[in-house]
């Protein structure tokens, strides 16, 4: 089974991630975070796992992670994903589209749609059209936060007051004050650098 994640980098939100000294995965794992957070983006690198290919979701990245079986740990990069000795299963939002659209590498399948009641095709225009709005959307999404993050980079830890002015900075111009100062203060920021880019 997979023990640990030792590094990501250039993988998304995950720019330079370390384990450094987080528990080991065990046969059951949680996994939970703030929207955004890269949630998502991990499950992305169990899908390169799956489809055993590096370069299915940021390419040119680079992960590396540790198995265990029996006594034996076993340390995979992603340059060795063809040999990779497990069956990885990944069910996301792209597992969801895939499955309900039949989108599997080097298929041949051609799905068979229904519209009940649109003879002249316009449920059809509609349904396309919004397909392309969400995909937009979710580009967005996913780079909705990219700009803090690289932001963050040009702080130093030791001034306090700088992280304090970014907090209050994101509060009131990035979630539309929504959160107080308690909810969001320099304590949470630097949790959130910390998670970002370990």
């Amino acid at each position: 089974m997979i023990r640990k994640i030792n590094k990501i980098k250039n993988f998304g939100i995950f720019q330079n991630f370390a384990w450094n000294g987080l528990n080991d995965f065990k046969k059951k794992n949680l996994i939970y975070g703030w929207n955004y957070s890269g949630k998502t983006t991990l499950s992305k690198l169990f899908q390169n796992l799956e489809f055993k290919d590096k370069n299915k979701y940021f390419s040119g990245s680079e992960f590396d992670l540790t198995t265990e079986k029996g006594n034996t740990t076993t340390t995979h990069t992603q340059n060795d994903l063809e040999a990779f000795p497990y069956a990885v299963k990944v069910f996301n939002t792209n597992y969801i589209r895939r499955v309900f659209t039949f989108d599997e590498p080097n298929s041949d399948i051609q799905p068979i749609s229904f519209y009940l009641g649109d003879p002249s095709g316009e449920l059809d225009k509609k349904i396309k059209k919004l397909d392309k709005n969400k995909g937009q959307l979710e580009n967005i999404r996913d780079n909705r936060y990219q700009e803090i993050v690289d932001e963050f980079g040009k702080y130093d830890k030791k001034t306090g007051s700088k992280f304090t002015d970014k907090a209050k900075d994101i509060r009131e111009n990035y979630l539309d004050g929504k959160l107080t100062r308690d909810d969001f203060n320099i304590s949470h920021f630097r949790k959130i650098n910390w998670s970002c880019k370990k």
